[in-house]
């Protein structure tokens, strides 16, 4: 077995392999997506998986590896709001965009790299040819071949060619560049993508636990009512109440079964929404226990906005994408100058009728192209006005940035504001509903006057609720906006659960099977009194800048002796 013969056998399994390839094009598997809709108890029951999409591409790539499917999430097991917020960085399908980013930026800078290491390639060519051939010329170098014989000939021509950018005027030096920026760029989104994923997270939970308590409050509503309904029901029989109060009792009543529905309701979308922030399947129940207290804000607005300046990534994002605008101008304005470029080409021939040769050569080339037809120009043009571009939009983040900071602060003021004085309300509607009970026992009151009372405080109970819990949504607000660890709100003693500072989980939240009840929404294992956010001790929370909120007390007189009022 000769030579050429090796060779031609070669090529020509090299072209199949290579037909073979195109021939199979890659396919996107999407197996696992159901099982992120469906409910729990129902997957793996009659639903099949759906067939591979077949994806079109240029080329033959290997098959893509199928999506990740969804890991499977424990039940039954304590979860506090830290493991919710590390559930969630290990399951969100935004961090694995974000990582994905990052690869992407990895391997463009490989990509940006080769453009200073030299090329390689080569030819191999089966000629027939029954007439007399001049020569063939080379690729890279102004080269001639001449084959050397005369009439028919049959041979191998084998080219083997090398080509050495060696010098762009900073082309490829500052298209690196921009690569090595645009991985930055992708880790400090990255960074932030967690900063949201932690921030969704927590604002799920307190929205879920606020949807608990103001369910907790619409079941109390409906018990008072339907009991100050039987008790008006009595009294009708006995000739003591007229209908009117009867009537009274059951508008109450269908009142607050309306309020039971809706808060059951938002109960449920609130549950839902904690489990898609953490990126589990949204029919996965859970149930909660009782949350920590909240003390006083660390920081003012000043050293709020000084911890955004150093800890927002979006700043970063910012500078390191115009320094990219800046390399990309840089690698246009060198394409209006020349590129050296070093190459070298060798050439076999071997057959019958023609001169067997190898023939090597080599040589420096100057490429230069003086006129593209304002190409250049144009492109120049267009990165510069993408250099203003990307400044003004630095300008808008960092407008943005600070506005977020003053909102999400001033928020909290008002929140602590509204706390204290909802909480102030329920006691004192709470002592106006008992007093109203003890003038109906001594004939002094009427039912109508009861549903009043019972009206205030189920209005009252649901102002302090949200009020408590738009103060939790808010400084996870103001962590969100400055960009700082949230452990470092354990550190400054935000959270506090029976006076000692906590990791930051306001309370834990229990998974149990889906389509079951929920067995543990009481105050602690084995408790039998339903969770009641009216016996927690009043929050020590004083608003930053103003002086203390003083209640209302009376002297034995009955004139007031506080004032209920900001000073």
């Amino acid at each position: 077995m000769n030579a050429p013969f090796v060779l031609r056998f070669g090529a020509v399994l090299l072209a199949t392999v290579c037909a073979g390839g195109c021939l199979s094009p890659p396919q996107t598997f999407v197996g696992g997506l159901p099982s992120r809709i469906l409910s729990p108890e129902g997957i793996g029951e009659t639903i099949e998986e759906p067939t591979p999409v077949e994806m079109p591409t240029e080329g033959a790539t290997p098959d893509t590896a199928p999506v990740e499917t969804v890991d499977e999430f424990p039940t039954g097991e304590p979860l506090t709001l830290d493991e919710a917020i590390a559930t969630g960085l290990r399951l969100n399908p935004l961090l694995q965009v974000a990582r994905a980013d990052i690869e992407r930026t990895l391997a463009g800078e490989k990509i940006t790299f080769s453009s200073f290491l030299p090329l390689a390639g080569g030819t191999v060519r089966e000629i027939v040819s029954a007439t007399e051939l001049q020569g063939v010329s080379g690729s890279s170098l102004p080269t001639v071949v001449d084959f050397g014989g005369a009439g028919s000939a049959s041979f191998l021509l084998a080219e083997a060619r090398a080509e050495w950018t060696v010098f762009r005027f900073g082309e490829a030096i500052n298209r690196y560049r921009e690569s090595l920026t645009q991985t930055d760029i992708a880790r400090l989104r990255y960074k932030r993508a967690q900063q949201t994923v932690i921030f969704d997270v927590s604002l799920a939970y307190f929205r879920f636990v606020q949807s608990e308590a103001l369910f907790i409050v619409a079941e109390n509503t409906v018990r008072r009512a339907r009991a100050q309904l039987q008790l008006a029901s009595n009294l009708l029989g006995q000739g003591v109440v007229d209908r009117e109060s009867v009537l009274r009792a059951e508008l109450s009543l269908a009142e607050s079964l309306q309020q039971r529905v809706r808060a059951e309701t938002e109960k449920e979308i609130a549950l839902a929404g904690l489990n898609r922030s953490m990126g589990v399947n949204a029919s996965t129940s859970i149930a909660i226990v009782p949350a920590a207290s909240l003390v006083d804000l660390p920081w003012t607005l000043k050293e709020s906005l000084e911890l955004a300046v150093a800890n927002r990534p979006e700043l970063g994002v910012a500078i390191e994408g115009i320094r990219a605008a800046g390399y990309t101008e840089a690698a246009i304005r060198a394409r209006f100058l020349p590129k050296i470029v070093v190459a070298g080409e060798g050439f076999l021939i071997s057959g019958e009728n023609v001169q067997s040769e190898e023939i090597l050569v080599g040589g420096i080339n100057l490429d230069w192209k003086f006129y593209e037809g304002g190409r250049r120009t144009g492109r120049l043009r267009q990165q510069r006005a993408e250099i203003e571009r990307v400044a003004a939009l630095a300008r808008q983040m960092a407008d943005a940035i600070g506005f977020e900071v003053n909102e999400s602060y001033h928020r909290i003021d008002d929140a602590r504001q509204r706390l204290v004085l909802a909480s102030s309300a329920v006691r004192l509607a709470t002592e106006n509903l008992r007093v109203v009970d003890n003038k109906f026992a001594q004939g002094d009151a009427t039912p109508t006057d009861i549903v009043d009372a019972e009206t205030a405080l189920t209005r009252s109970q649901q102002q302090e609720v949200v009020a408590r819990f738009d103060h939790y949504a808010a400084i996870a607000h103001l962590v969100f906006a400055t960009g700082i660890d949230p452990s470092m709100l354990a550190a400054n003693g935000m959270f506090c659960e029976n006076g000692e500072p906590t990791s930051g989980a306001q309370g834990r939240i229990l998974l149990v099977e889906a389509g079951t009840e929920p067995t543990s929404g009481s105050v602690g294992a084995g408790s039998d009194r339903p969770w009641d956010p009216w016996v927690e001790e009043e929050p020590s929370i004083l608003p930053v800048g103003q002086r203390p909120i003083e209640q209302v007390t009376r002297n034995e007189s009955g004139q007031e002796t506080g004032d209920d009022r900001l000073r």
